[in-house]
């Protein structure tokens, strides 16, 4: 798995993706302190960090809450029905998680910049049962974008929505 290191402090944003190339925190592997959190698995093959905007086409946060998060995992997709994603972890095992899929539809709810906050709900299971759990869909070539963030506060899952280049 990704070695233990510092990620990212990042000052949330309200424009509708960046254009500018990704801050290299965003590839910083995920604190020691993290390693036992849940992310949800790993569907696919394994992606190196410096593979990470191909396997995703892109579409990679370029802000997180400021906190202690790090890279998790990324995989990229196997066969034309799979996913590619990747996981950001903080120590508190608060969750970022995003995927293209290609057989997901954008769904209904309240508008985020080019995203649709599709679900806004407290968890209902794992460690971090009651607090937010967030999931924004957006349609791109290839699929749909599907963010979801558990522990995070709505300004939060909005700010990392909004660094994502769509």
């Amino acid at each position: 798995m990704l070695g233990a290191g510092l990620a990212a402090c990042a000052t949330p944003s309200t424009t509708a993706g960046p254009t500018g190339p990704l801050p290299s925190i965003i590839l910083s592997p995920q604190h020691e302190a993290a390693q036992s959190c849940p992310n949800g698995g790993v569907p696919g093959p394994e992606v190196r960090p410096d593979q990470i905007e191909t396997a995703l086409d892109g579409h990679v946060p370029h802000e997180l809450p400021p906190s202690d998060f790090g890279l998790a995992a990324a995989w990229g997709p196997v066969g034309g029905s799979a996913t590619a994603g990747a996981v950001w972890v903080d120590p508190r095992c608060r969750v970022v998680r995003i995927v293209v899929d290609p057989n997901a539809s954008v769904g209904t709810g309240p508008q985020v910049g080019d995203w649709t906050l599709t679900q806004s709900q407290p968890c209902a299971t794992g460690l971090l049962q009651g607090a937010p759990c967030l999931e924004y869909r957006t349609k791109v070539n290839g699929g749909t974008l599907v963010l979801t963030t558990v522990g995070l506060a709505r300004e939060e899952g909005d700010a990392v929505a909004n660094s994502v280049p769509v």
